[in-house]
Order: C-alpha cells, then sequence, then structure tokens
C-alpha cells in the first residue's frame, strides 16, 4: 500500500458511495482517474470498475486479485484475479476466498480451488456464476509466475525479475 496508513482512504477495504474493494497484487492504471481520496493503486481499480464498468480492468497494468461489492447490487460478491492468486472454497453454506491455499488450509482446514483467471465471478446467496472475461490489455504482470502459488512468498527468481524493471 502506498500513502500513510495514518489516512483511512489508504487502508483496506476502501470505499466510497458507490461500492467497497480489497486488492491484493501490485498495478498502475493507464490513466490515473481522479476523485481519489488515499493515494493506493486500489483505489485506483476501484474506480477504474466504478467508471469503465469490467471493461475497466483493461486500462491497468500489473497482477491483481479483487473482492469488489457495487453498493446497487449490494446481494452479489465480485471476485476476480489476474496475475496475481485467489482461491475458493464453498463449504457449509459460504464461500471463503484467500491468497493462497496454503493460507486457506491453515485457517479453516479446507481445501480450495484456484478461482479462473481473468474471469469475473459473482457470488450471489449461495450461487457463483460468471460475468464476464477480462484480462488487462498488457503489462509486465505477464513476465512473472505468481501463479498458482502455494506461498506468498516470492521466489529469488520473481524478485530479480521484478527489480529489472526498477
Amino acid at each position: 500500500t502506498h500513502g500513510s496508513v495514518a489516512n483511512r482512504h489508504n487502508n483496506h477495504p476502501l470505499f466510497n458511495e458507490s461500492g467497497i474493494l480489497a486488492h491484493n497484487g501490485m498495478v498502475t492504471p493507464d490513466k490515473v482517474e481522479t476523485g481519489a481520496k488515499g493515494e493506493t493503486d486500489s483505489e485506483q481499480i476501484l474506480l477504474h470498475i466504478q467508471r469503465f464498468g469490467w471493461d475497466g480492468i483493461k486500462k491497468i497494468q500489473g497482477s491483481l486479485s479483487i473482492a469488489y461489492v457495487d453498493f446497487v447490487e449490494v446481494n452479489t460478491l465480485y471476485l476476480y484475479a489476474s496475475g496475481s492468486p485467489l482461491v475458493i472454497s464453498h463449504k457449509r453454506g459460504m464461500f471463503l476466498a484467500c491468497s493462497t491455499h496454503d493460507i486457506l488450509r491453515r485457517s479453516t482446514g479446507f481445501n480450495g480451488t484456484p478461482l479462473r483467471q481473468g474471469t469475473v465471478f459473482g457470488i450471489r446467496e449461495d450461487k457463483m456464476s460468471e460475468v464476464a472475461r477480462v484480462s488487462p490489455t498488457r503489462g509486465w504482470y505477464r513476465e512473472f509466475s505468481f501463479y498458482p502459488a502455494e506461498t506468498t512468498e516470492f521466489s529469488q527468481r520473481d524478485w530479480e525479475k521484478l527489480l529489472r524493471y526498477y
């Protein structure tokens, strides 16, 4: 997260009058949307989705997994991943989402299924369905091997690749 943690607009979940979002990953938008209250890449994802719908993801470079609720459709949780892992499990009438299998197993004892990359899923009541297929049109995330991952730590090779970009 960028910016001071003292600014609540830099802390997850991020929200505004239209929706709420939690994000894992690192992204750069093609164009910075105005109206941001914080300094995070995550808020740019929120603003892009709200301005352009799911096509807003095409205007973002990087890796991301998100959970999003639009305040117009508050009964639907949207999940999306591209270049960043997101694992889901459906047990005992509830859906659980987590970054990796390992975290899900250790925290709940449940096994998960990787979310199909590049696909927006909507969860409403006890049903999950495909909403859209969207992929960022370009970006350095394609160079990394984040997914599937059993750990939240980068390999030495991933760090070396990342550092070449800076």
